[in-house]
């Protein structure tokens, strides 16, 4: 189970659920997913990482990003 997400059953399913604060007040929201969903997430998550890891080890110069 990821951190942070707490495990509950939707009828057979089981879902992993994590509240969070809803963007532009002051209430929690409860956001449930599916393992398949959050194991998805995480890739994305992962993948994207790897990107902005790259692009650093390139424009570690301001020459080599600024296009001359």
């Amino acid at each position: 189970m990821p951190a942070g997400y707490q495990a509950k059953q939707r009828g057979k399913k089981t879902v992993y659920c994590k509240k969070a604060m809803e963007s532009g007040t002051r209430f929690s929201r409860e956001k449930c997913f599916s393992r398949e969903t959050l194991r998805a997430m995480e890739a994305s998550r992962n993948e994207d990482q790897a990107k902005l890891d790259q692009t650093r080890k390139i424009c570690a110069s301001v020459d080599n990003c600024s296009g001359g």
